[in-house]
């Protein structure tokens, strides 16, 4: 068994074609090219703008948990039978 599964992966590597790189203009080292300064403000912002967001959310996921927590120690001091309707009474 092992045996097939280490042929299968040597086969869909062997078969996987080299990525074709677009050219760049003569004299640029593929290794020296970077996303320069635009690019790392794109990235600078994205992450300044998540943050209100990932504090909102945190915000509010406490908010359902305390809500959770508070609903189910009523539900808890009442008592089992105090959800569920009564035989012969009216709903």
């Amino acid at each position: 068994m092992t045996h097939l599964l280490t042929t299968g992966w040597a086969l869909a590597l062997a078969v996987t074609p080299e990525p074709v790189l677009p050219e760049l203009r003569e004299g640029l080292d593929p290794d020296s090219v970077t996303p320069g300064l635009l690019g790392f403000l794109v990235i600078f912002g994205a992450v300044l703008a998540c943050i209100p967001l990932f504090r909102s959310m945190t915000g509010k996921l406490r908010k359902v948990e305390h809500t959770a927590r508070v609903q189910a120690e009523l539900e808890a001091a009442e008592g089992p039978d105090a959800g569920s309707p009564q035989p012969g009474g009216s709903d």
